[in-house]
């Protein structure tokens, strides 16, 4: 009991000690209020709220991967969200044009998804203004609901607001998206402040510039200081986003490349949105595999931002574009990931902390993890996420079991727990590399397991050399031994074909195009254990997962990786 005791205190402390006292007031506040309601008065200056003549949007008009479904399947209430789904046709409940949109068997994740109109994109201009209009009358919610959570207002006003810039919404909808407004304005997410808080401004931002009433004003004041603010915070020096997660830095990128489709350029935010833009679209550029998709670090999955040519698209209708870059070694130190390329091979390391001090909820303990691509074809792949509410399958994605790294016994390298939590987080003490004639390389040293008995260093050395073999050197410094092992998850298109010996250290994998490549390890003794991964968001595909076992301390255990 002591020991739980003392760990929940651990816990508390390095989950509370990095939060700003804005978040720690905030929090207190909305224990407090759960939902600050309008006044009588402010509802009634929405409720005579219009479009603005002069608003403006800048196409091309992007749309998220949830508006490639059908127009038919949704118009009858079959929706397809974050890989799962639902049919909505309603039988009782709150309904609009025949559709239940309490869809209560759905997760919250989900419903979020479905009330933020991301799909709105796949109909057509009457068929978008008739599911909008009947949406907009019929529905009447507790101010509790998924619907009326500030990202999930933020997120359906951006979305409608754009479907109004392509196509012109009846202006008996711009009342109500005022009223969204005026329950997003006075309910924003201080207290996790990170993706959710800069959605929040975005879309009061949106709705500042597309709305003429009173309220307007006092939108774009407090959505404009909140945008700089948080622009200067959460973009880092590198370009990535501050919560490490490749999927969100794509999904922040993908806002604010929308929210400077609706500025002037004499607008005041102009410069700071589109400077924000040019850092974020070179790291979206050195971080993106060779097949155009996202590295799936963290809390990341395909589906759900849309993918980074879509962005780079949109990006270069204001001109913006990557510069080149000048080597195969690349270093993103304030996001914490190394990139490696040199021949066929592209590899990404993750060396950095696993989430901002004071942002836990999308991080995970894979420290050190890699994924890697041969000739265009992903070989090394993360485990990806499926949910964000099943505990026992939250736990397992986020452990570091689930990410090639190494794991001693069965300990996580930070403390994972609970949904969004992390207690104690693995810190890089050291990390180098570099690009020469005879290799590119990375190398770091994380201090995750130091709580466990002889205080254990984990170094890992990455390298592609010019032979054209990748090679993973790993270490455990630790003053007793340990039993510690080596984990590697193979994208479901590859697969084992055999073992090279009978030590079993050496085993052969056959990928796309019959492409073959050659695992040799040091030290210990394969083993191979089905798998599921989930490269996009809520879809499992089954792989293989092949661990080495029986590993020594305090020596260097290289893993070759050899195209034959």
């Amino acid at each position: 009991m002591l020991s739980h005791l003392r760990r929940d205190l651990e816990r508390v402390y390095h989950v509370t000690w990095p939060l700003k006292w804005g978040q720690v007031l905030a929090y207190v506040y909305r224990k407090a209020r759960p939902v600050t309601r309008p006044s009588a008065a402010a509802m009634s200056a929405a409720s005579r709220a219009r479009w603005r003549d002069d608003g403006r949007y800048q196409p091309p008009f992007v749309w998220g991967p949830h508006a490639h479904q059908s127009a038919p399947e949704l118009q009858a209430g079959r929706f397809t969200l974050l890989g799962k789904t639902f049919d909505l046709h309603a039988t009782n409940g709150h309904t609009a044009d025949g559709i239940q949109w309490s869809a209560t068997k759905a997760s919250k994740h989900w419903q979020k998804m479905l009330h933020s109109f991301d799909w709105l994109g796949a109909l057509d201009a009457e068929q978008g203004r008739a599911m909008v209009d009947a949406y907009c009358e019929r529905m009447k919610l507790p101010l509790d609901h998924m619907a009326l959570q500030p990202w999930t207002l933020a997120f359906r006003i951006q979305s409608i607001v754009r479907f109004h810039a392509e196509h012109t919404l009846n202006p008996q909808v711009a009342p109500y998206v005022a009223e969204w407004a005026e329950l997003l304005a006075l309910n924003l997410e201080y207290r996790l402040t990170g993706n959710h808080l800069l959605k929040d401004a975005i879309g009061l931002a949106f709705a500042a510039r597309f709305l003429d009433t009173p309220a307007a004003a006092t939108w774009r004041v407090t959505s404009d200081r909140l945008i700089r603010d948080l622009l200067a915070e959460q973009v880092g020096a590198d370009g990535g986003h501050d919560e490490r997660t490749p999927m969100y830095h794509a999904l922040m990128l993908y806002d604010l490349l929308d929210l400077l489709s609706i500025l002037a350029p004499q607008d005041p935010l102009h410069d700071v949105v589109r400077g924000a833009c040019q850092k974020m679209v070179t790291f979206q550029a050195g971080t993106t595999h060779p097949d155009g998709e996202i590295a799936n670090l963290n809390d990341s999955g395909f589906g759900v931002a849309p993918p980074p040519r879509a962005l780079f698209d949109k990006a270069r209708s204001f001109g913006i574009t990557p510069p080149p870059f000048a080597t195969g070694y690349r270093w993103y130190a304030d996001f914490g990931v190394a990139v490696l390329e040199r021949d066929d091979w592209w590899v990404i390391v993750d060396a950095g902390i696993p989430c901002a001090p004071h942002l836990a909820g999308h991080g995970h303990a894979d420290t050190l993890t890699i994924e890697a691509s041969l000739a265009g074809q992903r070989l090394l792949v993360d485990t990806g996420v499926s949910s964000y509410e099943d505990l026992s399958v939250r736990n397992r994605e986020r452990g570091t079991l689930a990410h090639n790294t190494a794991l001693i016994g069965a300990a996580n390298s930070s403390d994972v727990y609970s949904v969004y939590r992390i207690g104690r987080r693995a810190q890089i003490v050291a990390a180098d590399g570099g690009a020469n004639p005879e290799e590119h390389w990375f190398s770091a040293t994380h201090e995750g397991y130091r709580p466990l008995p002889g205080a254990p260093l984990h170094t890992r050395r990455v390298a592609v050399n010019e032979q054209g073999e990748l090679h993973v050197c790993d270490r455990i410094e630790a003053r007793e031994p340990q039993l510690w092992q080596l984990n590697w998850h193979l994208h479901p298109a590859w697969r084992v074909i055999s073992s090279s010996d009978g030590e079993s250290r050496n085993l052969d994998l056959q990928g796309p195009e019959g492409r073959r490549v050659r695992v040799t390890c040091s030290h210990g003794t394969w083993s191979c254990e089905a798998v599921d991964v989930h490269l996009h968001f809520g879809r499992p595909e089954q792989t293989t997962a092949i661990r080495c076992h029986d590993l020594p301390t305090n020596v260097d255990v290289t893993t070759k990786f050899t195209p034959i």
